[in-house]
């Protein structure tokens, strides 16, 4: 409902700039500074940011949809290294559309660490029944290497990660899990 009333005033704006550009080219005076003509072109650049703005989030929209999709489509066929990846997917796109521009990206991930912990979690149990503990690896250590002083969790999301960490097949064939195990258990609780 939001979004279509966000395009219904980006459309109404965007007629409302063209208009006015229209009747000040259609003037025939000579070339002063008028202010009226100022406030019609920070109006007209106002509603060219906007309507990006829109555009951007409708493609972000459309990338996570797709995103979606594609998990939908790996757990019909059961292929739980096309799991992974779309897991690992909807994780990043997760984290980088977060609106805070003004923090690093350790620190917006250190603020949504829960659902970036649940996401990575996921991914690594599917691509360990793929067979591909190379990744559950490498993200393993890219988790041991985040700052969780300033992440609480409750008793239930700890217990969701760890129930995930317990899908995980073939544990012994990821050298860096038993390092994994103490991290989760690390996490503090509310």
């Amino acid at each position: 409902m939001n979004n279509r009333w966000n395009t219904i005033i980006s459309a109404i704006a965007a007629a409302l700039s063209i208009a006015a550009l229209t009747v000040s080219f259609c003037r025939i005076e000579p070339v002063t500074t008028e202010w009226l003509g100022i406030l019609v072109g920070i109006l007209a650049l106002l509603t060219s940011v906007l309507l990006g703005w829109q555009l951007f989030s409708i493609i972000n929209l459309r990338t996570m949809e797709t995103k979606l999709k594609s998990l939908e489509e790996a757990s019909r066929k059961g292929d739980s290294q096309a799991i992974g990846k779309a897991y690992d997917g909807i994780a990043t796109l997760y984290i980088t559309s977060l609106p805070d521009e003004s923090l690093s990206r350790e620190e917006i991930i250190s603020n949504h660490l829960y659902g970036y912990i649940l996401f990575t979690a996921l991914a690594m149990a599917t691509q360990s029944e793929a067979g591909n503990f190379g990744y559950c690896e490498s993200t393993i250590g890219h988790l041991l290497k985040m700052d969780i002083s300033r992440l609480s969790i409750n008793e239930g999301q700890r217990n969701n990660i760890f129930e995930i960490a317990v899908k995980i097949t073939s544990q012994g064939k990821i050298s860096n899990f038993p390092e994994y195990l103490r991290w989760v258990a690390g996490l503090q609780i509310l």
